[in-house]
């Protein structure tokens, strides 16, 4: 997740460069949803 103008960010999903279809990676997402309990 980026904020306007930064240069680095906060992986919030997944594991930073390691795609993949198990509980904890992303393979190919569009989107994250995020709700109110964060």
């Amino acid at each position: 997740m980026y904020l306007t103008g930064a240069t680095s960010g906060i992986t919030v999903a997944g594991i930073t460069g390691s795609p993949g279809s198990s509980l904890t990676q992303l393979n190919g997402p569009i989107a994250v949803v995020v709700d109110n309990n964060g």
